[in-house]
């Protein structure tokens, strides 16, 4: 094999494993937002009157680049506006 086949092979795999993993991290339909959907109950909603139980998630909304909350707009998150 001359140099040309092996460079001309070296970058069918790696675009191969490009696909691979592009496809892997692409949404699909059952991980979307859809309108529709219920939101997961809050942590500590069925808890008791004396409980003092505490998230350790904060709470922030996430936004998309017109600066409005993914669950609303189906968008993915814009790390320069949360």
């Amino acid at each position: 094999m001359n140099t040309r086949q092996g460079l001309i092979r070296a970058a069918l795999c790696a675009s191969a494993a490009l696909l691979v993993a592009a496809s892997a991290a692409a949404p699909t339909s059952e991980t979307r937002h859809t309108p529709d959907a219920k939101p997961a109950p809050k942590a500590g909603a069925g808890s008791t009157a004396g409980s003092t139980t505490k998230s350790l998630h904060p709470n922030f909304a996430l936004l998309d680049a017109l600066s409005v909350n993914v669950l609303q707009s189906g968008r993915t998150v814009s790390t320069m506006k949360t």
